[in-house]
């Protein structure tokens, strides 16, 4: 468990440092942005009062919007901006589709 927390704090690490990067795509910037807005605001795509459901949207939009950004930006940037140990990059890269199986 504590190493998902770890995965999950260094991710969230990963795309502040990405969205701050003028080297990375405007495009992924922009999708990174949208993401953050969407986390903060209270209005969900499905209301969380809603078991399961109301949670899983958030983790599905979380899930796309990161594949998304480390696919455009590449692996270069993730491990440029990657916070964390190797064997968590590994993860991360498998995650996404960026690393060997």
């Amino acid at each position: 468990m504590r190493d998902l927390l770890r995965l999950a704090r260094d991710t969230a690490r990963l795309l502040r440092r990405l969205a701050g990067d003028k080297t990375v795509s405007t495009g992924v910037r922009i999708w990174l942005g949208m993401l953050a807005v969407y986390l903060v605001t209270p209005i969900d795509l499905i209301p969380d009062f809603i078991p399961v459901l109301g949670d899983a949207d958030d983790a599905i939009i979380i899930a796309i919007a990161l594949r998304f950004a480390t696919h455009r930006a590449g692996a270069n940037a993730i491990e440029r901006h990657w916070p964390g140990t190797a064997d968590s990059l590994k993860a991360l890269l498998r995650l996404v589709g960026l690393g060997s199986s």
